[in-house]
């Protein structure tokens, strides 16, 4: 971080967001919005996890990417002795997803999440019960963060039984193409519009999914999370930017009337 430095053309009264083995100048800033360094949350998070009584650090496993020039930096933390079994032999681990930036594209946010082993599916929810998001990141409360947690972690271990309930509901074709409208709905022209190509993608995937693991909202649900993990590595742009823009969209189809239906029945 550099604060008025005339080499750069900057004003006093600004900051710059600089990748120092490049010197590309990666956002200009305030005062008032002062960026923490990656390796600051870093540290901060791994105080916050080997801090919390709850979670269970056996053969944890830590995975850091970034993108956008290095700008945008994410860490994946997972906990393989941290798990729940939607069905017999079904396993879903916990995982720890943070993220942030130095070119402002990406707030500081936290999340609490989950992945299926089978398949390696990030487990994307209507909403988390941990899940920190701020812009104006300067430090970060230990406390409040491992309150979070272990409020993140129980609500982990209580989907066990709304996974096991999604199993037990049928649903029938047309209602997981309606769901699925929601899923593959994007801007074009600035309107709404519904991608046959992902339509097509989503349905074959339900139906060779759902022939191993019936018709049900949990295999529906699994190919939804699949589409939004298994980035198109042949299409351009992150990885990251792209699995955070598709699990929006099934946080959308887990939000929609047709799948609160559903679900009630």
């Amino acid at each position: 971080l550099f604060m008025g430095n005339s080499a750069y053309g900057t004003p006093d009264n600004r900051y710059m967001n600089v990748r120092t083995d490049t010197n590309d100048i990666l956002a200009f800033t305030t005062k008032a919005y002062k960026t923490l360094p990656n390796q600051d949350i870093a540290d901060q998070m791994s105080e916050v996890i080997l801090s919390n009584p709850d979670i269970d650090t056996t053969d944890m496993e830590v995975i850091d990417s970034t993108s956008n020039n290095c700008a945008q930096w994410r860490r994946r933390v997972k906990f393989p002795a941290m798990t729940i079994q939607p069905q017999l032999g079904d396993i879903v681990r916990y995982v720890l997803d943070t993220s942030t930036s130095y070119d402002l594209t990406w707030a500081f946010t936290s999340t609490s999440s989950a992945e299926r082993l089978e398949c390696l599916n990030g487990m994307v929810g209507r909403d988390f019960s941990y899940k920190t998001y701020r812009r104006h990141t300067t430090n970060i409360s230990i406390d409040t963060e491992g309150t979070k947690l272990s409020n993140g972690i129980k609500a982990f271990y209580e989907s066990e039984e709304m996974y096991k309930r999604w199993n037990s509901i049928g649903v029938e074709k047309e209602e997981v193409e309606a769901l699925f409208t929601n899923v593959a709905t994007g801007k074009v022209s600035g309107r709404d519009k519904v991608s046959e190509k992902t339509m097509d993608i989503l349905m074959l995937d339900w139906d060779r999914t759902s022939r191993n693991m019936g018709s049900t909202l949990w295999a529906t649900y699994n190919v939804a999370t699949a589409w939004a993990t298994h980035h198109d590595t042949k299409r351009k742009g992150s990885k990251d930017n792209a699995e955070r823009g598709r699990n929006a969209k099934v946080a959308i189809m887990l939000n929609s009337n047709q799948w609160k239906v559903l679900e009630a029945a």
